[in-house]
């Protein structure tokens, strides 16, 4: 018969000493964690003057199951109704003109005022709850039961963010930037503090699932040398347990980044920014970070490793150790004393120590249908394909265009193909033709 249903019940100061949970059993045993006061500590309690109303419908949804009922009926039918409440606690606490702030769970049904009249909660839910249940105890009650069992009045909740990693420092490192991050574990630690004594009444720890993006994945992991700046190295995608998130990939500064300026990012493409060579360098290092549409980011390393393409394999059989060396391999190097370069000799199928030119392009004039024309053939390697040959022609020596220029493929035994490129000569007094070839 207690009453927690009137303003002016004499029954409210007994929420302040009980609760519909208990925390002992019946030998007096506590049943929940103690704090060093020997105070039990129970998870989730709620400031009642808080601002957030969603706090509040949490805690007030669905609080009754009547016993007589098939379904488990509650006392709200809908979440409008729950938020309508809620909301109207925030408004009793927080009003403009008068606001109510609890100072204990009691005044959630009633105390005297400045007037000696009584004033409380539990007058204006009545106006709040459907139309059935306005004048229903059982049902006006299950509510304020519901907020002091989960609630309190003179305590700040506070909600400390922790990040817990495990890892370690590479041999060498030089500050904290360093740290190696092999896992990691992300922890909301909810604690409760007297508002008047500053003791911990409450705490709580909750292990949070990883929300944002857990790791970055490549397509490739390697690149052909000797290819333009700018052409696609690798694929990137992302582990993101955010559902449908969106993806932003950058290159970020940090352990194992230092070769980043070899690489740029459009998308989730990831591109060269210079020409590799795999005798200059085989192995590049640079940091991916991964950001989703919430904010939230993860860093990876990775190493690309550069691969021999056509060209630099050639150099390696012919010169050996030597292929790296500039006097030796370098591409205007003629090391026959025929006057013609590596570049040259490897896109034309020659060998380097070789006296080639019997096998240079040759230059003839021809009539064709009545019309004169300076004929230019060559043979170039089928597996020189990283480097881009092409005829030229000038009238004076100085400026050169390819223009005009009609290519004929005489023919291709997979080892070599035959060229012939034609260029009209009656109406220029001189006319000259060369072979260009273009490496990245």
């Amino acid at each position: 018969n207690l009453d927690f249903f009137t303003v002016e019940s004499g029954d409210s100061a007994l929420l302040d000493f009980f609760c519909v949970h208990a925390t002992e059993d019946a030998q007096g045993k506590a049943q929940t964690p103690l704090t060093s006061d020997g105070s039990p500590i129970v998870a989730g309690k709620v400031n009642l003057n808080t601002r957030q109303p969603k706090v509040l419908s949490a805690m007030i949804n669905g609080v009754l199951r009547e016993e007589n009922s098939t379904t488990g009926g509650a006392p709200f039918t809908t979440v409008t109704e729950v938020d309508a409440v809620a909301q109207g606690i925030v408004d009793y606490v927080h009003g403009a003109t008068n606001p109510h702030k609890f100072r204990n769970l009691s005044e959630l049904v009633g105390y005297p005022n400045s007037t000696t009249a009584y004033e409380g909660f539990a007058d204006k839910l009545g106006t709040l709850l459907p139309a059935s249940d306005q004048k229903n105890k059982q049902r006006r009650e299950a509510v304020l039961r519901a907020l002091t069992d989960g609630g309190q009045t003179s305590t700040w909740n506070l909600m400390i963010d922790i990040i817990a990693q495990a890892g370690q420092y590479p041999n060498g490192a030089a500050n904290l930037n360093q740290f190696l991050v092999s896992g990691s574990q992300r922890y909301w630690l909810h604690v409760a503090i007297d508002r008047y004594t500053g003791q911990i009444v409450d705490q709580s720890l909750e292990a949070v699932p990883e929300i944002g993006p857990t790791a970055i994945t490549l397509a490739n992991l390697s690149f052909t040398d000797n290819q333009a700046a700018g052409t696609i190295v690798s694929t990137i995608s992302a582990t993101d347990a955010t559902p449908n998130s969106i993806k932003t990939y950058s290159l970020v500064d940090g352990i194992d980044s230092e070769d980043n300026a070899a690489f740029t990012v459009s998308g989730s493409t990831l591109l060269s920014n210079a020409v590799f060579e795999y005798l200059t360098k085989s192995a590049y290092k640079m940091r991916l970070c991964v950001t989703n549409q919430n904010g939230l980011t993860f860093e990876q390393p990775f190493t690309i490793q550069v691969l021999a393409g056509p060209y630099t394999q050639w150099k390696i059989s012919n010169f050996g150790e030597n292929a790296s060396n500039p006097a030796v391999g370098g591409d205007t190097i003629a090391l026959a004393a025929d006057r013609v370069p590596n570049l040259i000799k490897y896109a034309l199928g020659m060998m380097p120590y070789v006296s080639s030119t019997s096998s240079l392009p040759t230059v003839e004039t021809a009539i064709t249908n009545g019309t004169a024309y300076l004929n230019y053939t060559y043979k170039r390697s089928d597996t020189a394909t990283d480097v881009t040959v092409l005829s030229e022609w000038s009238t004076d020596l100085s400026t050169w265009s390819n223009m005009g220029i009609v290519s004929n493929l005489l023919s291709d035994d997979g080892i070599s193909r035959e060229i012939k490129d034609s260029i009209p000569s009656e109406s220029a007094p001189k006319l000259f033709m060369r072979l260009k070839v273009i490496r990245p």
